[in-house]
């Protein structure tokens, strides 16, 4: 997820979802800066070094794919809008395409 994921306001309401959403973006950003993890007393967290590293990594490989669909669709939407610019109105009509494709 882009650790904001599109919302455009994280702000309300206060549901499971958005907690869940806003505690991820917050640890994506705060991981995003390299903080030094031997600085934690793990022990007080309550979660395990090791666990947020592999959480952090798994994170990052997420992040990854979704960047790289990102521009596969960003490519494949210009590309289309390409092919159909070269169709007529009736040729567009008659493939199924109304004004907005």
């Amino acid at each position: 997820m882009p650790c904001a994921d599109g919302h455009d306001n994280l702000r309300f309401p206060h549901t499971e979802q958005y907690d869940k959403d806003f505690l991820e973006a917050a640890l994506c950003a705060v991981m995003s800066t390299n903080p030094s993890l031997d600085s934690i007393y793990w022990s007080e967290t309550g979660i395990d070094k090791r666990d947020l590293i592999a959480w952090w990594e798994a994170h990052q490989e997420a992040d990854k794919k979704r960047r790289q669909k990102e521009l596969k669709d960003a490519a494949l939407a210009v590309l289309r809008r390409k092919a159909l610019s070269k169709l007529s109105p009736s040729e567009r009509a008659v493939l199924g395409f109304d004004e907005e494709d």
